[in-house]
C-alpha cells in the first residue's frame, strides 16, 4: 500500500495494483481501513475527485514512507547476504 502512496491514488487504485503486482485479493475494508489509520496519524491527506476520494501522501507521510522503504530493503538485504 505504501508504495501506491507515492502519487495521489484512490482505495480502488490501489486495491487493483496489489491484484496486479502480488495476485491477491485484500478486501476493501482492510485497504480503507489502513488508509484512515494513516489519515488519523497525519500522513494522507484526502481530496474529492469527482466522485472518488483520492490520498495524497503529506510531508510527513512521505517521510514515513521513506523511513518504511528503507526498513524493507535492509530486511531483504539481511536475507539475501546473511539467511
Amino acid at each position: 500500500i505504501l508504495s501506491c502512496l507515492a502519487r495521489p491514488v484512490s482505495g480502488y487504485d490501489i486495491l487493483r495494483e496489489i491484484n496486479e503486482h502480488f495476485h491477491v485479493l485484500v478486501p476493501m475494508a482492510r485497504i480503507y481501513s489502513y488508509l484512515y489509520d494513516l489519515e488519523k496519524r497525519d500522513f494522507l491527506e484526502t481530496r474529492t475527485e469527482g466522485r472518488s476520494k483520492v490520498y495524497v501522501a503529506t510531508p510527513a507521510g512521505e517521510d514515513y514512507i521513506r523511513r518504511k522503504k528503507q526498513d524493507i530493503f535492509a530486511i531483504l538485504k539481511f536475507i539475501i547476504e546473511d539467511g
